[in-house]
Formats: C-alpha cells, sequence, structure tokens
C-alpha cells in the first residue's frame, strides 16, 4: 500500500508472470476500508517479469513490468483502463507516475461538490426564511433568470 500525503492511498498489488490471480486480488480490493486511512479507491495491478524472481537490484531498474489500473468512478463503481485484457508497459519511473495518478480520487471532488451544494442550498432556504422572496426574486429579475429553486440558489451564491 501506498499512501502520499493528502491523497487516497493505494494498493499494488503484484506478482510473478504468468500472474493467474492478480487481476482478481486487485479489484477485490477495490472499496477496501482502512481503520487508518479510509477507503481504498486505487489498485495497480502489476504482472512482473519472471526474470525479477531472483531479486537482483540491478535487473529491477531496467524491468519492463505490465500492469492496468484499477479505481472507483465518483459513482462507486470500479473502472479499469485499459479496458479489457489489455495491459500497458513500463518500467518502475511509469508504476510510479501510475500510482500517483490513482492517488487522484475521482470521488473527493464529487463529495466536496456535494457538500457545497448543500451549503448553497442551506444559505437559500436561510435567505428566502430571513428576507422573503424578494431578494431572490429580484436578483433573478436582475440576471434575467426565471424564479425558482436553482434563483434561490443562485441568490445565496451572490
Amino acid at each position: 500500500m501506498v499512501s502520499p500525503p493528502r491523497r487516497q492511498p493505494v494498493i499494488v498489488e503484484t506478482e510473478f508472470a504468468p500472474a493467474r490471480m492478480v487481476e482478481q486480488d486487485a479489484i477485490a480490493r477495490l472499496g477496501t476500508s482502512l481503520q487508518s486511512t479510509g477507503g481504498i479507491g486505487g489498485v495497480l495491478s502489476v504482472i512482473l517479469p519472471a526474470g525479477l524472481r531472483k531479486g537482483d537490484p540491478e535487473a529491477i531498474d531496467g524491468a519492463e513490468s505490465r500492469y492496468a489500473t484499477h479505481h472507483l468512478s465518483a459513482a462507486g463503481t470500479g473502472t479499469r483502463w485499459p479496458a479489457g485484457r489489455k495491459r500497458l508497459q513500463g518500467g518502475v519511473d511509469d508504476l510510479a507516475n501510475a500510482i500517483e495518478s490513482l492517488s487522484l480520487s475521482e470521488r473527493q471532488p464529487a463529495r466536496g461538490t456535494e457538500a457545497r451544494e448543500q451549503l448553497v442550498r442551506n444559505a437559500a432556504a436561510l435567505l428566502v426564511e430571513h428576507a422573503g422572496a424578494g431578494p431572490p426574486t429580484q436578483i433573478a429579475g436582475d440576471s434575467h433568470q426565471e424564479a425558482g429553486e436553482q434563483t434561490k440558489r443562485m441568490a445565496a451564491v451572490i
């Protein structure tokens, strides 16, 4: 597991070629909850070349692994890239870039957007409660918008 600061943790699931279970294991880890870091939204499934079994440090640096990324979308569904059975191929730097990409969750901005929308709805309701319908209606007219829920929210933002 890689847990960058202020980002979501990423699990790196690895197996030596021919790697019969790496894909299944990676998919099973999506959405896993961890007490210390929250939920896992990104998993990298990596097939290491069989030649790395010997553990030669010089071989690791030049090795080309095959990999795919798996992440949870904002809707919470699992997505694999590249799609199908294809895999990317690359070295250690490519794997590090994939981990960095997976640590940026699609779900975090979606949760932030939902929280902001709720805040604006609450502010709009307070505006109408304390100032009446006049100010939102006036703002709607001035901005050439029709009066309604959307206009109340826009007035609260303004």
